[in-house]
């Protein structure tokens, strides 16, 4: 990763990565849980579906999140966050493809799990970890950033 303290052009290059983490941020958790009502009308309508049998899907995503996150983190420390969130963002991918070709209920669970996966390897705990280590100066302190 280099120096954290290095400027680049006059800036500190810690705060490239907050934009970076950011807009990883975005485009891992707004498709998978913001948009869900968006999907859900549409998908109601599509297949007839109910909002119960939609919002069990995402109800798997938070018991997926709880089971896989320890190992996620575990991976964080061994591989690093430049690998999980490439690794995460490739099966983000494919459960974003999967969804597109669901048909049956068992297939959006399917592809809401994977996405999840994707979601939770190239996501949060991914992201802080990041700025974690970017930021060593006062990261104790809610202002120390500043």
């Amino acid at each position: 990763m280099g120096n954290p303290w290095t400027k680049t052009k006059g800036r500190f290059y810690g705060w490239w990565m907050v934009v970076v983490g950011g807009f990883i941020m975005v485009i891992t958790s707004v498709p998978i849980f913001q948009a869900t009502a968006v999907w859900a009308v549409a998908l109601e309508s599509q297949f007839g579906w109910s909002r119960t049998q939609l919002g069990l899907a995402l109800s798997f995503t938070r018991v997926e999140g709880s089971i896989t996150g320890p190992i996620a983190g575990y991976l964080v420390d061994r591989m690093g966050t430049r690998f999980m969130v490439f690794t995460g963002l490739m099966v983000l991918t494919i459960g974003f493809f999967l969804f597109s070709q669901v048909q049956n209920l068992w297939m959006l669970y399917l592809a809401y799990f994977i996405m999840s996966v994707g979601q939770g390897q190239a996501g949060w705990l991914t992201v802080m970890t990041m700025m974690n280590h970017w930021f060593l100066r006062h990261r104790d302190l809610p202002w120390g950033w500043l």
